[in-house]
């Protein structure tokens, strides 16, 4: 199962500001396909992707989830389960 989600600039920015992590819904691969993405990890450890980067993600405990944050553009990934 595959699908495209799009998120408008700045998204997720907020949720940094307050720590509201999300967890993953399932272990999943995604690639960036367009704009910047930041991840932030409970740990803090935070890691900026570009098109074409593929991370697979698992939030696995006693990680709380992590924080998305998209850059100055709209950006598009692909999800992949």
């Amino acid at each position: 199962r595959s699908f495209i989600a799009g998120f408008e600039a700045h998204w997720g920015t907020a949720d940094l500001k307050t720590h509201l992590n999300h967890p993953t819904p399932a272990v999943q691969l995604f690639t960036v396909l367009a704009g910047v993405f930041s991840i932030t990890a409970t740990d803090g450890e935070t890691r900026q992707l570009h098109p074409g980067d593929v991370v697979q993600l698992e939030d696995v405990a006693p990680c709380k989830g992590h924080v998305t944050v998209v850059g100055d553009k709209p950006g598009y990934l692909l999800f992949a389960r």
